[in-house]
């Protein structure tokens, strides 16, 4: 009876395997992510703080902005510098764009290779305004790097299927559509 039993649930699990290759093999597993759920996750891992020498910069506030026909997330943030010399708190804005990278064995998906768009602090000193572009994308770079935006679920029984290959990333009518599958 328990040979049987064993027997049976080999079966099972390799009939599950096969028909989720069938499944995946020609379309993939699509998953869309509005504009207010990427901004929800993003806004869960600010602000963002990074200190260089004689400068600290504080980012926080992101608002997501999803542009179609891109693969990439654009995020505005709230920009703090603090230059150590004259002890003075500076604000502005900036705004960046990165694109998604998917972490197959986590079901993890990061924001990686962060851009500075703009960086727009009033009253800064023009001998620090590179430096401060410069520690601002390390910023954004180093800190979402590690830290994912969203996360497939490992009790949902197609996420648990979907840990396969990123195939695609686009933003369509102001969503993210990110399409995992087989590698080809």
């Amino acid at each position: 009876m328990n040979h049987s039993k064993i027997v049976g649930a080999i079966v099972v699990v390799v009939l599950l395997v096969a028909a989720s290759y069938y499944y995946f093999r020609g379309k993939g597993y699509v998953i869309e992510l509005t504009e207010s759920e990427i901004q929800q996750k993003l806004s869960d891992r600010f602000p963002v703080n990074k200190c260089v020498l004689i400068m600290c910069l504080s980012l926080s506030d992101p608002v997501v902005k999803l542009e179609d026909g891109t693969d990439r997330i654009r995020f505005a943030a709230q920009a703090a510098l603090n230059i150590k010399l004259n002890d003075k708190q500076l604000h502005g804005l900036g705004e960046f764009a990165g694109r998604i990278r998917y972490a197959r064995q986590q079901g993890e998906f990061y924001l990686d290779d962060a851009e500075v768009i703009l960086l727009r602090i009033d009253g800064i000193p023009e001998p620090y305004s590179q430096k401060a572009h410069e520690l601002a994308k390390a910023a954004v770079n180093e800190y979402l790097k590690i830290r994912p935006i969203y996360r497939l679920k490992p009790t949902e029984a197609k996420h648990v299927l979907a840990r396969l290959v990123l195939k695609d990333v686009r933003v369509a009518k102001r969503v993210l559509i990110v399409t995992l599958g087989l590698a080809s």
